[in-house]
């Protein structure tokens, strides 16, 4: 946020009005600010990258949130949270094995939350029979599994999720003669494999 900004926001909240846009009156408002940051604000304002005045308007309660590696208690909620999330959107219902859970416990998530949820959709995206296994991890979160790179390859090839979600409809489509058999392969439902072609204008192609 830039000072110019920040400045703004500062004003906002200390005399509790704005100016609509295309507005010729302030307009009083009655509101509450929730503000997160993962910056070190002290320190922003030692470095007067941000106001001290706006730090200590903001600063009423703080709570820290620890990182993911910190809470490991917490791990199998956020898990299955994500698990049931990102199974919903990709229409498949699946499970996850004790072991696979386990590695998944064990691991730092120096990327956090997001990358928690990145590895998996990658499972999930990859898994074959609805179970998330130890084979179904990348090689980062169960490193003694020596798989061939295929997640590496992948990631490197495909910048994000969902261009590697599109090639492996892509090859499913190529591989099998019907897309009923392609659906199956993927363990979704037929209706999910046209909607998923509909979107990444596979039969367009």
């Amino acid at each position: 946020m830039s000072l110019l900004l920040q400045a703004k926001l500062l004003r906002v909240l200390q005399n509790r009005e704005i100016m609509p846009v295309g507005g010729t009156r302030l307009k009083q408002i009655d509101v509450r600010v929730m503000a997160a940051t993962n910056k070190d604000l002290k320190q922003l304002v030692k470095q007067q990258a941000f106001r001290e005045d706006l730090y200590y308007r903001l600063e009423v309660i703080q709570l820290h949130l620890p990182p993911l590696r910190d809470r490991k208690e917490d791990l199998h909620l956020y898990i299955q949270n994500a698990m049931e999330k990102i199974g919903n959107r990709l229409g498949k219902l699946v499970t996850i094995s004790p072991k696979a859970l386990k590695a998944l416990i064990n691991y730092n998530y120096p990327g956090n939350i997001r990358e928690l949820e990145n590895i998996l959709e990658v499972s999930i995206v990859y898994d074959e029979d609805n179970v998330i296994n130890l084979e179904d991890l990348p090689d980062i979160v169960n490193p003694q599994q020596q798989k061939p790179g295929v997640i590496e390859f992948f990631f490197e090839q495909f910048p994000n999720i969902n261009e590697i979600e599109a090639e492996v409809l892509k090859r499913a489509v190529k591989e099998f003669k019907s897309k009923t058999d392609a659906a199956k392969h993927l363990n979704i439902s037929r209706a999910t494999l046209y909607r998923k072609l509909k979107e990444y204008h596979i039969d367009e192609e």
